[in-house]
């Protein structure tokens, strides 16, 4: 994934469909994860969704610049992101330390 692309959200239904496409050729099409999440976000308004997106672009760019600035991820600075970052998931998914850890790899193009 592109550092724009991840950084944006998904604006469209294509980009959407496309990580979900690759999320179950990662993941597996059974993993429980797409029940919880489709579970979660149904019935969402487009608000809700407009407040979610921008949510998670403050908190991607507060990563980039910590990123930029070389920080390593024990610093208060980063810190204080990533508990935002992991509850704002939860309204999707509840990630267990595993699949935390693999979405930082992909976030960070290891995977």
């Amino acid at each position: 994934m592109k550092d724009q692309e991840m950084y944006k959200g998904f604006l469209t239904q294509e980009q959407q469909e496309e990580y979900q496409k690759y999320l179950k050729n990662r993941l597996g099409a059974n993993d429980p994860t797409f029940a919880e999440c489709e579970k979660n976000v149904k019935g969402w308004t487009k608000v809700e969704w407009e407040k979610l997106t921008k949510e998670f672009e403050s908190i991607c760019k507060e990563i980039s610049q910590a990123m930029e600035k070389g920080l390593e991820v024990d610093v208060p600075e980063v810190q204080e992101i990533i508990p935002r970052h992991h509850k704002w998931l939860k309204k999707f998914w509840t990630p267990n330390q595993e699949s935390y850890t693999g979405l930082g790899r992909i976030y960070m193009g290891f995977e």
